[in-house]
């Protein structure tokens, strides 16, 4: 059956004047889990005290509560560009992602060095304090822009380790211009999201990846390889496509469909796939494209429902959206029986 989940501050239930009214919303919409912000970028969105405390004012309220951190993923400000106050800020000895052209990029943390590694399991063990069991990675779990380049982490550190691995002294330009360093350099990136997600997979803790649209090995992101490592591991599969325009596109709904078949073929088992049921930037898609998407998702197979909206809450609008249309989406759900996943041909120019 269709489950919905959603993420937010702490802060809403805590402080939030509006939370009773909105707490009826996510009930009314059929949001079942909650997923609070934990730790970004090397920062705590709140405090554990306070995540401790939303998470039994939630439970009380007949949520289940989860954590979402950011350990590292695309550029800039993902959370919300139209609020300048939010942090862009890493943790200290963490390291952002370097391109192939040499140049630092802005909030892609992803030199899983021995300090990013202890902060990060310090995290998990922290939420795990407080009753956390499953925390998803967003932004996602890959080291690499959107397209058909050969990308990941190009840092001089990368660089020495991968040379000293595979016993070559090749620089940058070389690994992107060298058939025969392709495949090793992928792999040296693959291994790299790996060994992050098996540290940070402590005992009774369920992780989660979020996965970008058509997010594979090119990026970092190895979903067999994954799987095979940590069978219980959730997916959040990568559909793109999050404003009006782009929703818009004549290929659009061809372009979602390949990806998430895609990945939910290579994950082969659709109780772990979460969809990306993403607003963004703020009321950048439309709570009537928001709904045509949603349908889309479920008519592919997804059960798990996963709406997102960077750090700011989807409005009224949205959530009277949802509840409108929860009959008609738990019928399409139900109507969807052993789906399948073809191979799909990805769509990379849109």
């Amino acid at each position: 059956m269709m489950r919905i989940n959603y993420n937010f501050s702490a802060n809403i239930p805590l402080s939030d004047p509006e939370y009773p009214q909105k707490a009826k919303h996510l009930k009314n919409a059929g949001v079942e889990t909650v997923w609070l912000f934990g730790y970004f970028y090397g920062q705590w969105e709140s405090s554990v005290e306070k995540l401790y405390k939303a998470k039994k004012i939630l439970e009380d309220d007949g949520f289940e509560v989860c954590a979402i951190n950011i350990p590292f993923g695309h550029g800039g400000n993902a959370l919300d560009p139209s609020n300048p106050s939010i942090s862009l800020d890493i943790g200290i000895g963490w390291q952002n992602r370097t391109d192939a052209n040499g140049n630092s990029l802005i909030n892609t943390v992803c030199c899983a060095n021995e300090q990013f590694l202890h902060d990060s399991v310090d995290v998990v063990k922290s939420l795990k304090e407080i009753g956390i069991t499953k925390i998803f990675y967003d932004d996602d779990m890959r080291l690499g822009g959107w397209g058909t380049d050969l990308q990941g982490c190009f840092c001089e550190h990368c660089l020495e380790r991968f040379n000293y691995k595979h016993g070559v002294n090749a620089d940058r330009r070389q690994i992107i211009t060298n058939p025969s360093l392709e495949e090793p350099w992928k792999a040296f990136q693959c291994a790299s999201i790996l060994n992050f997600v098996k540290t940070v997979s402590l005992d009774d803790i369920t992780t989660g990846v979020m996965v970008m649209h058509n997010g594979d090995r090119q990026h970092g992101i190895d979903i067999p390889l994954i799987k095979q490592n940590i069978p219980s591991i959730l997916f959040r599969v990568g559909e793109g496509h999050f404003n009006n325009e782009s929703f818009a596109h004549p290929l659009a709904e061809k372009a979602i469909v390949s990806s998430i078949h895609t990945h939910m073929r290579l994950v082969e088992n659709d109780e772990l796939c979460y969809s990306e049921s993403t607003v963004y930037p703020k009321k950048a898609l439309s709570p009537e494209n928001l709904i045509k998407k949603i349908k889309l998702e479920i008519s592919c197979g997804l059960k798990n429902i996963y709406l997102m909206s960077g750090t700011w809450y989807l409005t009224p609008e949205y959530w009277e959206a949802l509840a409108n249309a929860r009959s008609e989406l738990l019928e399409l759900d139900a109507s969807v029986h052993e789906p399948k996943h073809p191979e799909c041909n990805l769509i990379w120019h849109i």
